[in-house]
């Protein structure tokens, strides 16, 4: 099941990245936030291995993806600017390092990647919620969901270690796919309108 959760993580940031290529730096990336994304899934992977996570092949497939994400935008994403929202992130960044150093303890350092992760994400999904993106990037949010689903599915037991990051970005990916699932679904009945016209 770890091999097919990686599969699937990776397959999705791969039609995601076939999504950057075709759209020339999807207009809702930016190099930055994946930039800041990738280093938060890497706190989130050396605290779920301290841990010892039944999430990890999930983390190890988004560090994979999201700096794969971020090198592709560092010639894609045309306006490379630093926004409040990077700014934003990157004290969260610094406040997580430190309370997870400070406490010693892991499992608060996961949890608070995560947090931290989700906070980071919510500009993003404001933006997906204004203009939608395209059947592509909707294709690649239905695999992470599946992906969230099948690693809720592989934990051993309900601990929060297990179970933090798959739950918490499963609740987010709904709220980041539902614009695309509405978007596609007027689009469709559209066309259909039309057609018995």
């Amino acid at each position: 099941m770890d091999w097919l959760i990686l599969t699937v993580t990776i397959s999705a940031y791969a039609i995601l990245i076939v999504g950057i290529f075709k759209k020339r730096g999807m207009k809702s990336q930016s190099f930055f936030t994946n930039l800041l994304w990738s280093i938060l899934d890497v706190l989130v992977y050396i605290t779920a291995i301290e841990e010892q996570s039944s999430s990890l092949m999930l983390v190890f497939g988004c560090i994979l993806g999201s700096f794969s994400v971020s090198i592709l935008l560092i010639k894609y994403d045309k306006k490379k600017r630093w926004t409040k929202d990077e700014s934003i992130t990157l004290s969260i960044v610094f406040v997580v390092v430190f309370l997870w150093l400070y406490s010693g303890s892991n499992l608060l350092g996961l949890t608070l990647a995560v947090i931290a992760e989700i906070i980071a994400g919510w500009p993003q999904m404001k933006k997906s919620w204004k203009k939608p993106g395209s059947r592509i990037t909707l294709t690649s949010y239905v695999l992470f969901l599946v992906v969230y689903i099948l690693s809720i599915y592989n934990a051993p037991d309900w601990q929060l270690k297990n179970v933090i990051f798959p739950v918490a970005f499963f609740i987010y990916c709904i709220g980041d796919t539902l614009p695309l699932i509405i978007k596609w679904w007027k689009i469709e009945k559209r066309s259909e309108s039309i057609k018995r016209i």
